[in-house]
């Protein structure tokens, strides 16, 4: 979405960074431990469709409204299931950045979701984490302490907290 959507909708710098670093926002507070009772097995593929069409829904100039459904769209879509193919996960990555700018584009296009679809006994939270999240506490933090300021670079395959065992083990190995 950040990629695409700048140069078809002609936005600006100050845009495309203004949907990023709410992207983020929307993502990590997401992913906080006041909105999930347990940490899925590969938090992007629930999560990122909503940082996705967050960054598009903002970048597309988006309503309110249309910016709910989008969400919707995007809790729709998301994904929980990580079982086998550990070797060659990429092509998930691809599969939620589409889910992210079809939650978007439905929602631009007039497309609507349920209301509850984020916390309805059937939605999102009851389905993927297993219990609701303190809503208000969650709403309170949006904006403060930017997600984004804890954004690591990826330098290696692997995960984050892999980063500098990697490091040190290459350094050791240099020396």
């Amino acid at each position: 979405a950040a990629l695409r959507e700048p140069e078809q909708q002609h936005r600006s710098g100050r845009e495309l960074l203004t949907a990023v670093i709410t992207g983020y926002e929307v993502l990590g507070k997401l992913v906080m431990p006041e909105a999930q009772g347990i940490t899925p097995r590969r938090p992007s593929m629930p999560f990122g469709p909503f940082a996705g069409a967050t960054v598009a829904a903002k970048l597309l100039r988006l309503s309110p409204e249309q910016t709910a459904n989008a969400l919707g769209y995007a809790a729709d879509s998301a994904m929980g299931l990580k079982e086998g193919n550990e070797q060659q996960p990429t092509h998930i990555y691809g599969l939620i950045s589409r889910n992210a700018m079809t939650a978007a584009l439905l929602a631009q296009a007039g497309g609507e979701t349920a209301s509850s679809i984020l916390e309805g006994q059937y939605g999102f939270f009851t389905t993927i984490l297993g219990q609701h999240p303190d809503i208000p506490a969650v709403m309170a933090k949006l904006g403060k302490d930017p997600e984004i300021l804890r954004a690591t670079q990826k330098r290696y395959p692997g995960t984050a907290m892999n980063i500098a065992p990697i490091q040190l083990v290459l350094e050791l190995t240099r020396r």
